[in-house]
């Protein structure tokens, strides 16, 4: 028996195709090319601009009509999360060891050293682009150093985490394999060493920002004692700085791969949002240049292992007095490079003792872990919901 086909089921079957056909060509769907990390097309930069989102969505400011930074309005959604980043939304935490992110050549005897972190994440967490804390040591010039971020009983770790953020502590860092004593030219090196290792964290986790899902625009360092001036190194030195420090250096670095060097065909920028610096200090201001990283410094009023303005200083295991510049020289470089006002933050801790420890003591400090997430979360751009 052939079943007969009511002509009025024809007709609307056709104007159903007709009408998800023509829905397909109003769509406004944006092009695969909007994610290939080339300009093409009617790109006017690299994935941004013609039929992809305008480019003031990716230039960190908050302009258009855009609700946050490079969010809203013409831009992606905001973030709307209550309470998230400033509030502790979390009761646990899920913790990952000896993670490789890559390797690099100890000096002076040429041997080779894996570079490793341990990972730190909220339990059940589902937000796809969290802010990121890259922790580096207080024992990280030292051979042997573990390179694990020093608490005395702040632990910064867990704020940071129960909060919403993810954590890296980086627990593998090159270092110069003489021992005591060390003299000036050796920790310069070995300090340019752990500031390539600490940029190369940086690209491996902005490379990778999809599997940790972490939001690559926010990452941000986190340095105690000699890790702060790690950290300090790591965010602001940049070729542009070449002509500020030792040739020699220059040529020790650019053998080394360079400050940005590229990996898998594709540049990772070793940018981060911004620095905490806790007890820090660094060879020369001159390398901090207008619109570089966030900072936020603290360090105690009668620390005796730091200087306050540049003054030569003997440290630890180095062999000869050193020049460095603390806090006082910092700040008075990012005022004369025309910083805002709210892109630093300069904490003197003076609860006595107020020493080289007080940044990590509770007893010194009881507002230092609250104070360094709420400057954190205020550079984010991510909106809160009043509910």
């Amino acid at each position: 028996m052939v079943k007969s086909i009511n002509p009025m089921n024809r007709i609307r079957t056709i104007i159903f195709f007709i009408i998800l056909f023509l829905a397909g060509i109003s769509c406004d769907e944006e092009p695969s090319s909007c994610y290939d990390k080339l300009q093409n097309g009617d790109e006017t930069g690299i994935d941004c601009g013609g039929d992809c989102p305008p480019c003031s969505c990716f230039n960190g400011i908050k302009d258009d009509n855009e609700e946050c930074t490079d969010c809203g309005g013409v831009c992606s959604p905001c973030t709307q999360i209550s309470g998230r980043y400033i509030d502790p939304v979390f009761d646990f935490y899920d913790i990952a060891t000896n993670l490789y992110y890559g390797s690099g050549i100890t000096e002076p005897y040429g041997d080779n050293k894996d570079l490793l972190f341990s990972f730190f994440e909220p339990s059940g967490d589902t937000v796809l682009n969290r802010p990121l804390i890259i922790f580096i040591g207080q024992t990280t010039y030292a051979e042997n150093a573990d390179g694990m971020f020093f608490v005395n009983s702040i632990n910064y770790l867990e704020d940071f985490v129960q909060k919403g953020y993810v954590v890296a502590n980086i627990i593998g860092i090159r270092y110069w394999e003489d021992r005591i004593p060390l003299k000036n030219g050796a920790f310069d090196q070995a300090a340019m060493l752990i500031g390539e290792d600490i940029r190369g964290a940086v690209r491996y986790f902005k490379k990778n920002g999809e599997a940790y899902r972490i939001d690559t625009s926010n990452i941000w360092l986190m340095g105690a004692s000699m890790g702060a001036m790690a950290a300090l190194h790591a965010a602001y030195l940049d070729e542009t700085d070449f002509s500020e420090i030792d040739p020699d250096l220059v040529s020790y670095i650019e053998n080394d791969q360079g400050i940005n060097p590229e990996i898998d065909e594709q540049t990772y920028s070793s940018r981060v949002k911004g620095v905490v610096i806790l007890s820090g200090m660094i060879f020369d201001t001159r390398i901090i240049d207008h619109g570089e990283p966030y900072l936020f410094s603290i360090m105690g009023s009668e620390d005796a292992y730091r200087p306050f303005q540049c003054d030569m200083v003997s440290v630890n295991w180095i062999q000869e007095p050193h020049n460095f510049c603390g806090p006082e020289a910092i700040e008075e470089r990012m005022k004369q490079e025309g910083f805002k006002i709210d892109d630093y933050r300069f904490k003197w801790i003076v609860t006595p003792p107020a020493d080289h420890m007080a940044a990590y003591d509770y007893n010194q400090c009881p507002e230092c872990s609250e104070e360094i997430i709420t400057f954190i979360a205020s550079k984010l751009g991510y909106c809160q919901s009043d509910s």
